[in-house]
Order: C-alpha cells, then sequence, then structure tokens
C-alpha cells in the first residue's frame, strides 16, 4: 500500500508494450565493427597521428575559472608569431581556429612554444619519393624518412600537456610558531573587522559631545 503523502497507484498500461521493446544483442558486433573502422583509419593515414596538435586554453565560466583545457585550435596570431601560415598548418596536423583570440600574452607564449616544439619533432614526409622541398617546415631527408621515429603513430593527444606538480615545502617550527594563537588571533581580527563601523561612530559621536561642551 502507499505511504505517506503519495498517490495510490494507478497504472496505466494501455499500450501494447510487447511491440515496444527493443534489445542490443548486437552489441558486441558493434564493438568489432567500431575498432574496425578505427584500426582502417589509422592505417589510411599512417604514418600521420590520429588527432590534429590543440593548443592549451582557459576555461569559461566562474566555475572552471584558473583551470586550462584543450582548445578548438591556434589562432592566428599565435600561428604568426611561431612563423606559420594557417593555410599551411591544416596541412601539417595543426588545427585553426580563426575566431578565437588569446586571452593573455602567457597563453600567446605557450600556444606558441607548443607549436615551435612540433615544428622541431615533426617529420613532414615529401611528395615525391627523393625531390626534398624547403619551406615553413622543411621535408624531412631520407634519413629522418627511414628512422625509427618516422615509423611511429602517435595514436592519444599530440604533446599532451602536462600539469606542474607544487612541491611541498618544510620548515622547522620556531618558539614564536608555538606561542601564536592562530584561532584566537582570527576570531580577534574577525570581530574587530565587524565592529569597526560602530566603533568609528561611536568615537565620532563622543568627539562631537566634547566639541559641544
Amino acid at each position: 500500500m502507499v505511504k505517506h503523502n503519495n498517490i495510490v497507484p494507478n497504472v496505466h498500461l494501455r499500450k501494447h508494450w510487447q511491440r515496444r521493446v527493443r534489445v542490443h544483442l548486437d552489441q558486441a558486433s558493434k564493438k568489432a565493427v567500431r575498432y574496425g573502422k578505427r584500426a582502417a583509419k589509422s592505417k589510411a593515414c599512417f604514418p600521420r597521428p590520429l588527432q590534429k596538435l590543440r593548443p592549451v586554453v582557459s576555461s569559461t565560466t566562474r566555475k572552471y575559472a584558473g583551470k586550462v583545457r584543450y582548445g578548438r585550435g591556434f589562432t592566428l596570431a599565435e600561428i604568426k608569431a611561431s612563423g606559420l601560415s594557417a593555410r599551411f598548418c591544416r596541412t601539417v596536423g595543426i588545427s585553426v581556429d580563426h575566431r578565437r583570440t588569446s586571452t593573455s600574452e602567457e597563453q600567446l607564449q605557450m600556444n606558441v612554444e607548443r607549436l615551435n616544439t612540433y615544428k622541431s619533432k615533426l617529420i613532414l614526409f615529401p611528395r615525391k619519393d627523393g625531390k626534398v622541398k624547403k619551406g615553413l617546415i622543411n621535408d624531412a631527408t631520407v634519413e629522418q624518412v627511414k628512422s625509427a621515429a618516422a615509423g611511429n603513430q602517435a595514436s592519444g593527444k599530440v604533446l599532451p600537456r602536462t600539469a606542474a606538480k607544487a612541491e611541498e615545502q618544510f620548515a622547522a617550527i620556531s618558539a614564536d610558531d608555538k606561542k601564536f594563537l592562530a584561532h584566537s588571533t582570527g576570531r580577534i581580527a574577525r570581530t574587530n573587522k565587524r565592529y569597526a563601523g560602530r566603533r568609528e561612530k561611536r568615537a565620532a559621536e563622543e568627539a562631537a559631545k566634547k566639541a559641544d561642551k
């Protein structure tokens, strides 16, 4: 029976629910299909990375203020500062976002550094074997193409960001530290701040009374 202030059970089974039952007996086979598609895509774009290089940007809203995340693409200013062009970046696995603007000089320099690091590690295969061309990023030499690094395919994030951990600092406890009463000091400061306006008003009134006399 029903408890508390709830409705009396009044089930409306008016539909033919057996016709609407849906099962997922193909779940395992679909998983295998997705795996096969990923493998085929990886093989088709080998040895290029599976993902594009993304910038590090600031998160929006006050809830995520101070936190950083991967952005959609590099700004035109960041690309220009790194000595590249937006058109060329789109051909070598660098994402471009012409709408975003850098929110600070620190963010701009950080993303320029990411681009420069990517440029230094990039092995750009020539379009035709043996014909090495120079450009914004020079084509790789025959030795670089045959190197072991050229055979590795990055599957995850390109140049994953690493957050610097804050190191804990230890210090010896002095005699003054032992005498210091943190709780009492905080409560006294709180009280002084709370009654500061009343005390100032009272002092001003007393000064006015003395002046009248």
